[in-house]
């Protein structure tokens, strides 16, 4: 349906898709710490999940790991550098720079409190 005012046009059509979807539950190795509150993203350049930091049962996360979806292996990613303090409610993104994968995390809730520094 199409209505016109004010020489804007407005649709009001909503559509449909059934996908069928279905969820499996899949054993991986190793088994991560449960977490909550971190930073998740799928690379558009080598299609690996990865996840950042968040809060566990023991607190703050501050850790790296990479999710190989054709083989259900996740590995640690070990980085140099500055290292963010473990943290939790951060700001994130993937991006590709000279075809190098960079992952940003910015600013959170550390053990000493708000944080508004940048890594790269």
């Amino acid at each position: 349906m199409l209505l016109m005012t004010y020489g804007v046009l407005i649709y009001k059509e909503i559509y449909e898709a059934d996908f069928q979807l279905q969820m499996e539950f899949i054993q991986v190795k190793p088994n991560l710490v449960s977490r909550y509150n971190g930073g998740s993203f799928i690379s558009s350049k080598d299609f690996y999940l990865y996840i950042f930091g968040g809060m566990s049962v023991s607190g703050p996360l501050n850790d790296l790991w990479r999710f190989q979806v054709d083989g259900f292996l996740w590995t640690q990613i070990v980085t140099s550098g500055g290292i963010p303090s473990p943290r939790l409610k951060f700001g994130y993104c993937s991006f590709t720079q000279n075809n190098i994968l960079k992952f940003a995390v910015f600013g959170g809730l550390t053990m000493k409190g708000d944080d508004n520094n940048l890594f790269l």
